[in-house]
């Protein structure tokens, strides 16, 4: 296993979730399909409010008898805990914060992707520790120019799971029922979104993030995240921000440019 350094996920924290009914609560609270996730493997999901707005941004670990171990970003467990404790009530579902876990990543240069591992940090661990940590600043960096937004930064409140890519990977149209899927599924069929996440490329970082632009009363977009890039060339600060489709053609006036991975378009 070549790897030439380990990401460890200091600012996640784990839910685990657990009694007779813990799959239904999630497959009727959560937009993935639970009973597709496969013993010791994962897949991402989202909380959904009942207008299907997102609550938090989850990633879902099968842990068979053990319970569904639900790893979300830090800030986002009290929302979570205070939008899910109603419907516990009528579950035979408990649910904990568990600080046993965590959760490394690193990249395969063989397969050209990232490979994610979860380790019970009371079991002995497999991964050999010796080998040098990424720092978060280089993560962050690969993060934002790899487009991937981040629950609570890029991801924020009233925010459809459309607008932020997650219906690619986070949600299954054929589960059945969940709450907030009623405006999932008619967006889904509507066939697009009045914003949605962009990459784009500055020449000077934002005064502050989130950074919200207006023109004229109108608002274009917000700057969730940037950091400096090569990838950004002669802009030199790659971020990622929510901007309105209709308002795309005024970001140039302040000095931003869509950006595309494409170079023969750069």
């Amino acid at each position: 296993m070549d790897i030439s350094s380990l990401y460890l996920f200091v600012d996640s924290a784990f839910l685990l979730f657990t009694g007779k009914e813990a799959a239904k609560f999630l497959q009727a609270y959560t937009t993935q399909d639970i009973l597709s996730i496969k013993l010791g493997t994962a897949l991402p999901t989202a909380f959904l409010d009942r207008k299907g707005m997102i609550v938090a941004v989850a990633t879902i670990w099968n842990l068979g008898e053990a319970g569904f171990l639900i790893e979300v970003q830090e800030s986002r467990v009290s929302p979570l805990l205070k939008h899910l404790e109603t419907f516990l009530l009528f579950s035979e579902t408990q649910v904990k914060v568990t600080q046993d876990w965590q959760h490394w990543a690193w990249f395969d240069p063989k397969n050209e992707t990232w490979v994610q591992k979860i380790e019970n940090k009371n079991d002995k661990p497999t991964l050999d520790l010796k080998i040098p940590r990424m720092s978060p600043e280089t993560f962050e960096r690969l993060r934002i120019e790899a487009g991937v937004p981040k629950d609570g930064v890029d991801i924020l409140p009233n925010t459809l799971v459309q607008e932020v890519g997650l219906d690619k990977t986070a949600v299954s149209f054929t589960k059945g029922c969940y709450l907030g899927q009623e405006t999932v599924a008619r967006v889904h069929s509507r066939g697009h979104v009045n914003r949605s996440l962009k990459q784009v490329k500055l020449k000077n970082p934002p005064p502050t993030l989130p950074w919200e632009i207006q023109q004229n009363g109108q608002k274009i977009g917000t700057i969730t995240s940037c950091v400096k890039s090569e990838l950004a060339q002669r802009q030199e600060y790659l971020a990622l921000g929510i901007f309105y489709h209709q308002a795309l053609d005024q970001i140039a006036k302040f000095h931003i440019e869509l950006f595309s991975h494409d170079k023969s378009t750069d």
